[in-house]
C-alpha cells in the first residue's frame, strides 16, 4: 500500500503516460476517485463515451476503462501518441502481430486507398467519419453489388447492363444501380433456361417436325390463328346453337343487342358493340364464309389469317368448315403447348445470338464473379471502420477521461478544462465553472443539500430557428456571496464546443459561500427584521391616526344644521378631538421625560462603554453565526454535488477555500486561476488550519474582554 501511495504522489495524481495509465488501471477499485458515471457527465466526444460503454447502459464502470485500457495498449505498438492525446492514427503504430491489429491496419489501408489516399502513411477520424465517400468505390465496398458505371471494361459493362436489363439489379452502397451473384446466377439460370426450351424447335431436334409444322413460318401462322382463334370458336357454337333451335330467322340467336337509346353512337359505342358481336351471321350448315360479311372489327385479322395460316392447309380460302377449323386448330396443338411451357422469357429480348453467345463464351461470367468475389472480401475489412475509429478515439481521449475518473486531476487543475464541467455560466460579473447536468432538479437537491454547498439550478436554452435545445444544470457558488442571484435573473452559459446559450435561475439550494457572507448574513438579516418591523409600525400608526382624524373631523356639508334645544352644537369641536389633543399632549410629555431619562443615564457612560458594549453585542451576535459557519464551510463536499448528478465516488473531495477561488472566479482573482495548482496544492490545508484557528481565538478573546468591561461597568 505504501508502494502504491509513493507512485500516486510521484505521479502528483495526474496520469500522463501509458505506462502510468496501466499501473493506474491495475489498481483497486476502491483507490479510484469514482467507480461509474452517466455518459452524459462528460463533455467529451460522444462517440468515444459510445465504445466506452461497451454494454450499452449509458453508464461508464471501472471494468469498462480498464477493458478500453487493455485493447488499446495491445493494439498499438508505439503508444507516444496516446500519450500525446493525438487524433491521427499512424497506420504503421498499428501492432499486426496480433489478428485484430492486422485486421484493423488492412482495413485502415482499404478506408485509404478508397479516399484515394493510398500512399498516406495516417489517417485521421476526418477521413473515417468519411463513411458515404469510402463505399462510393463502387467496386470497393464491400456490398457485393458491382454497377456498371464502375467498370472500365466496355464488354463487361454491356454484359451487366444486360443482366439488369433481363434479370433486375440492386443499390450499390454507393447509390448506383448495379448487380450481384443472385442476379448473375439468375441469368445464367434464365439463359440456359432458355436455350433448353428452344432447341426443341430447331432442326435435328426429335420434336422439330412435330412443333415447326410450318418450319419458319409457324410462328407467323400460329399468331395469326391466335388473332382470330376465340371469334371463329364463338362462331361455331353460334352456329350449332342456331342449329340446335331450327330457326334461322330468330334475331336472339343471331345478333348481339342492339344499341339501345341513341339515334347516334358513338365510335367508343359501335366499337364495344361490334367487339360483343358474332364474327359473322351464323349459319345452319356450321360453315364460315371468309370473303363477305365478315365483322368489320375482324377483317383485318380475317384476312391475315387467311394469308399465313387458312392457305397451308387448303386452297380455297373464302370459307372454313367446322371440321377444317378443328383440324388446323390440333395440328398447332404441339407449338401451343410448346410456346406454353416457355423458359428463361426475361433473355428472350437480347436475341438468340447474344443469348448462345453468353451462353457460349464464359469469359464475362468469370470476370463478373471475380468482381463480386473480391468485392465482398472487402466487406470484411470495412466492417472494421469502427473499430478504426474506435481506435483513434481511445488514442487522443482515454488518458484525459482516466484523468477525469481514475483521478480528478483535470478538475483540480486551472489551467484545464475538465471533461466533467458541462460549460461556464456567466452571470452577476463571475465566471461559475463548476457545473453539471441534471435530470431531476428535486432529486438534486433531496442529495445536494448534504454538501453544504451553496447551488444554483438553471434552465439552459437556445433556440436556432424553429429548432429549441434545452437542458438543466447546477452549478456550485464556490466563492463571493449570493447577494444578486435570485429566481428569474438572468445569464449565459458556453459549452466546451463554443456554443452559447440563455440561462435562467428556477431554483437555488442556499449554503454559506464565504466567511464574509456568513458573518454579515445575520446583520443583514436583523436589518430587515427592523425594516419590515419599522414599516409595519409606521403603516398601523398611520391608519389608525387617519381613521381617528377622519372621525373627529366635522362633516364637510355646505348647509348648517339647525342648533336643536337640549342637543350639542355639532359644529363646535367634538369630544373625540379635545381626546386626541389631550393623549397627543400626554404622549409627548411622556415621551419628553423618558428621553431626559435615557441622557441623565447616560451621563455617566463613556465612549469606551459604548464601544465595548457594542463589541459584546457583536461578539455575541456573530460567534455562533461564524462557528457554524466555519463548520458548514469546512464541511463543504464536491463529491455529493457530483453524486446527486449520477455519480459514484469512492472519496470525499473537500470543497477548499482556493477551490472555491477557481471554480467561481471574477477578474480580479483572474491570475489565481491561472496560478500553479500542485503548489497551492501542498500549503492549502496548513495555512486555512492556522487561519480558521486564529479567528476562532481572536473571537473568543474579544467576548472575554466584552464580558469583563460589561461586569465592571455594570
Amino acid at each position: 500500500m505504501i508502494m502504491i501511495f509513493d507512485f500516486l504522489k510521484k505521479c502528483e495524481y495526474e496520469i500522463r503516460t501509458a505506462e502510468e495509465l496501466k499501473k493506474f488501471c491495475a489498481l483497486e477499485e476502491s483507490l479510484w476517485t469514482a467507480t461509474s458515471s452517466s455518459i452524459e457527465n462528460f463533455t467529451c466526444d460522444k462517440t468515444f463515451l459510445k465504445y466506452l460503454d461497451s454494454d450499452k447502459n449509458g453508464r461508464i464502470r471501472t471494468d469498462e476503462l480498464v477493458q478500453a485500457q487493455k485493447w488499446t495498449l495491445e493494439i498499438l505498438s508505439d503508444l507516444s501518441r496516446l500519450e500525446d492525446r493525438n487524433g491521427i492514427l499512424r497506420i504503421d503504430t498499428i501492432n499486426s502481430s496480433v489478428p485484430e491489429g492486422a485486421t484493423l491496419k488492412a482495413a485502415s489501408e482499404r478506408i485509404l486507398s478508397n479516399l484515394g489516399k493510398s500512399e498516406s502513411p495516417e489517417i485521421s477520424l476526418e477521413d473515417v467519419r468519411n463513411r458515404q465517400k469510402i463505399v462510393s468505390a463502387g467496386i470497393s465496398n464491400g456490398d457485393g453489388v458491382i454497377p456498371a458505371e464502375s467498370v472500365a471494361d466496355p464488354e463487361v459493362k454491356d454484359f451487366i447492363s444486360d443482366i439488369m436489363l433481363t434479370t433486375g439489379d440492386a443499390i450499390d452502397s454507393s447509390g448506383l444501380r448495379g448487380v450481384s451473384q443472385s442476379h448473375l446466377d439468375g441469368f445464367a439460370k434464365s439463359v440456359s433456361d432458355y436455350l433448353e426450351w428452344h432447341s426443341k424447335s430447331e432442326p435435328g431436334s426429335a420434336e422439330y417436325r412435330e412443333i415447326m409444322l410450318l418450319g419458319e413460318k409457324t410462328a407467323a401462322s400460329y399468331d395469326a390463328l391466335s388473332a382470330v382463334k376465340e371469334k371463329i370458336d364463338e362462331y361455331f357454337r353460334f352456329c350449332g346453337y342456331v342449329r340446335f333451335r331450327k330457326s334461322l330467322h330468330d334475331e336472339h340467336a343471331t345478333e348481339s343487342q342492339p344499341l339501345q337509346g341513341e339515334d347516334h353512337p358513338s365510335i367508343d359505342d359501335i366499337d364495344r358493340y361490334l367487339e360483343s358481336a358474332p364474327l359473322a351471321k351464323p349459319e345452319v350448315t356450321e360453315s364460315l364464309s371468309l370473303d363477305k360479311n365478315i365483322n368489320p372489327l375482324f377483317q383485318e385479322r380475317i384476312g391475315s389469317f387467311k394469308t399465313n395460316t387458312l392457305q397451308c392447309f387448303k386452297q380455297d380460302t373464302d370459307s372454313l368448315a367446322i371440321s377444317e377449323w378443328n383440324n388446323i386448330v390440333a395440328k398447332f396443338a404441339p407449338y401451343s403447348r410448346w410456346l406454353a411451357g416457355k423458359k428463361g422469357a426475361n433473355v428472350e429480348k437480347l436475341g438468340l445470338v447474344k443469348i448462345k453467345g453468353y451462353s457460349q463464351d464464359k469469359k464475362l461470367v468469370h470476370e463478373l464473379e471475380n468482381m463480386i468475389r473480391r468485392d465482398l472480401a472487402v466487406a470484411v475489412e470495412l466492417d472494421q471502420i469502427e473499430n478504426v475509429e474506435k481506435l483513434i478515439l481511445f488514442q487522443k481521449w482515454l488518458i484525459p477521461f482516466a484523468n477525469n475518473f481514475i483521478t480528478f486531476s483535470s478538475l483540480l487543475n486551472p489551467k484545464t478544462i475538465s471533461m466533467i464541467q458541462i460549460g461556464t455560466l456567466i452571470m452577476d460579473g463571475r465566471s461559475f465553472n463548476l457545473t453539471v447536468r441534471v435530470g431531476n432538479i428535486e432529486e438534486h437537491k433531496r442529495i445536494a443539500q448534504k454538501s453544504n454547498i451553496c447551488i444554483i439550478y438553471l434552465d439552459i436554452f437556445s433556440k436556432t430557428g424553429d429548432d429549441e435545445d434545452k437542458m438543466n444544470i447546477a452549478a456550485a457558488i464556490t466563492s463571493g456571496d449570493m447577494n444578486r442571484l435570485f429566481k428569474g435573473k438572468l445569464g449565459i452559459f458556453f459549452t466546451p464546443d463554443g456554443r452559447e446559450w440563455d440561462a435562467k435561475i428556477t431554483d437555488m439550494l442556499v449554503n454559506p459561500v464565504s466567511f464574509t457572507e456568513a458573518i454579515q448574513t445575520p446583520f443583514r438579516k436583523l436589518g430587515s427584521f427592523i425594516e419590515r418591523q419599522a414599516e409595519n409600525f409606521s403603516a398601523s400608526k398611520y391608519s389608525s391616526l387617519e381613521k381617528n382624524l377622519g372621525q373627529g373631523l366635522p362633516p364637510t356639508a355646505a348647509t348648517p344644521s339647525p342648533v336643536v334645544a337640549g342637543q350639542p352644537d355639532k359644529t363646535q369641536p367634538s369630544g373625540t378631538i379635545r381626546d386626541l389633543m389631550l393623549g397627543g399632549s400626554v404622549a409627548i410629555a411622556a415621551l419628553g421625560s423618558a428621553f431626559a431619562f435615557i441622557t441623565n443615564s447616560l451621563k455617566g457612560v463613556t465612549l469606551l462603554h459604548v464601544i465595548c458594549v457594542m463589541i459584546g453585542l457583536v461578539c455575541i451576535v456573530t460567534l455562533p453565526v461564524t462557528l457554524v459557519a466555519i463548520v458548514k464551510l469546512r464541511q463543504r463536499n464536491l463529491s455529493i454535488f457530483f453524486e446527486a448528478a449520477g455519480w459514484s465516488l469512492n472519496i470525499p473531495l473537500k470543497l477548499t477555500y482556493r477551490l472555491g477561488r477557481i471554480f467561481t472566479s471574477s477578474p480580479s482573482n483572474e491570475l489565481m486561476m491561472l496560478a500553479n495548482f500542485a503548489e497551492v496544492r501542498k500549503r492549502n490545508d496548513r495555512v486555512e488550519f492556522l487561519v480558521l484557528l486564529a479567528f476562532l481565538v481572536l473571537a473568543a478573546l474579544l467576548g472575554i474582554i466584552a464580558g469583563k468591561i460589561a461586569g465592571i461597568l455594570f
